[in-house]
């Protein structure tokens, strides 16, 4: 029996996506007054989904790189050269990014998470919809006419923003949360069968 437990990482999964859709919707009927429940989500989501975001990562890196270990040689380099599809993409980098990709897929999204130096769980346009049009957010994750509603998510609260560095230089980037909670998903219940 091995000791890594996939439903660990599902719970985590399913935790976050509960609190993403709590902040997205504070102001539901479902509660008479939510000013104490919105208290609590202001004191504790950035802890908690923080946490929750790395320990997703770790788990789907660990995945991954039992995966990569066990590819031939042949099989690492095309799937190097393999270029992301749309559906693929997981978020993008908004500061210097890589030389090969702009936006990049779940092992990338893993690494900028676990390495990155600061979350932010907002728009660094903080909404205002002239700054993210000049953002190099135009190759975002959705393709072609569907660009304007690419940068409409990134006003929602569904993504990460995380900044970095590295020796050639700090680097910033979004992760685009249900995409990847859904591959994460997938990726664990590709296992479990």
């Amino acid at each position: 029996m091995h000791w890594f437990d996939h439903n660990l990482v599902l719970r985590d999964v399913y935790r976050l996506a509960l609190m993403l859709e709590f902040g997205a919707n504070r102001h539901s009927a479902r509660f008479d007054d939510v000013g104490w429940l919105d208290s609590l989500h202001d004191d504790f989501f950035r802890n908690e989904a923080g946490h929750l975001l790395v320990s997703i990562a770790a788990a789907i890196r660990r995945i991954q790189d039992r995966e990569w270990s066990a590819m031939s040689s042949q099989e690492r380099k095309n799937h190097s050269r393999t270029p992301l599809s749309d559906a693929e993409s997981i978020g993008f980098y908004a500061k210097n990014p890589p030389k090969d990709s702009l936006n990049f897929g779940l092992r990338q999204a893993c690494n900028c998470i676990m390495h990155g130096e600061s979350i932010q769980w907002k728009d660094p346009a903080e909404g205002n919809l002239q700054a993210v049009w000049k953002a190099p957010y135009y190759d975002m994750i959705l393709s072609g006419e569907r660009r304007a509603d690419g940068k409409n998510f990134l006003m929602t609260g569904a993504c990460a923003f995380l900044v970095g560095a590295e020796s050639d230089g700090s680097w910033e980037a979004v992760v685009h949360l249900p995409r990847f909670l859904k591959a994460a998903t997938e990726k664990v219940k590709g296992l479990m069968h």
